[in-house]
């Protein structure tokens, strides 16, 4: 059986205001929260990408405030790690 490790790789921060979101009562309870993308590579160099992160701009801007610097993009990070972002299936 193969064995893979699993990286997770930040990808950019959502800002919530958890009152537009759950319930009046939490209006202004803001929290941010990391979003990863996940590197896993097998022993034998296979490389797969799990990409739980966002484009900025898909991101509705008035309930979720994203963030994101250029050295976060996903290529840049993928990079960063080692990975020809287009050697990716």
């Amino acid at each position: 059986m193969k064995e893979y490790t699993i990286k997770p790789l930040l990808t950019g921060w959502w800002t919530y205001n958890w009152g537009s979101i759950i319930s009046p009562f939490a209006e202004g309870y803001v929290a941010d929260v990391p979003v990863f993308i996940f590197l896993v590579e097998s022993e034998d160099d296979e490389k797969i990408i799990i990409d739980a992160s966002f484009k900025q701009e898909s991101v509705l801007q008035r309930v979720f405030k994203s963030r994101r610097t250029p050295e976060q993009e996903v290529a840049a990070v993928l990079k960063r790690e080692g990975v020809d972002p287009d050697s990716i299936k």
